[in-house]
């Protein structure tokens, strides 16, 4: 019977941007295979026809509770994203399994609210390039 885990303690490490803190909400868009097209005029029954292309390992994204005055995140999220450099950005679940990708931020949402009493939070995503690597862990 599965148990499952809870997102809490998950954690988002870029390897140099460093951890990425205030995480409200976290997912990605899932990897895709592309399908390629390979029907031709003798194709069986009217069908098409496929082979597998390429794996794109898609988006990490993540909701923060801005901070400015903790400083680390802010600034290091803004570096990275105005350098726009690739870094290999890990994802730890609570149970210790694990993803990691080559990666470059490709959006850092504005701050912002949607009323004067709310939190002010920041969006985040990251485009990952190349294959990653899952590393589940075994129950004890």
């Amino acid at each position: 019977m599965s148990e499952g885990i809870l997102g809490h303690d998950t954690t988002l490490v870029g390897s140099a941007s460093g951890p990425v803190g205030n995480i409200v909400s976290f997912g990605g868009s899932g990897r895709v295979r592309d399908a390629v097209e390979k029907t031709t005029v003798e194709s069986t029954d009217k069908c098409k026809e496929y082979f597998a292309g390429l794996l794109d390992e898609g988006e990490l994204t993540a909701e923060l509770n801005y901070d400015g005055a903790d400083g680390s995140t802010a600034n290091a999220l803004n570096i990275a994203l105005q350098s726009g450099d690739e870094e290999t950005w890990t994802v730890t679940l609570a149970d210790l399994s694990s993803f990691s990708c080559l990666g470059f931020i490709n959006n850092l949402g504005i701050p912002s609210f949607g009323a004067p009493g709310d939190k002010v939070s920041q969006s985040l995503s990251i485009k990952l390039s190349g294959k990653g690597t899952f590393k589940d862990v075994a129950p004890a």
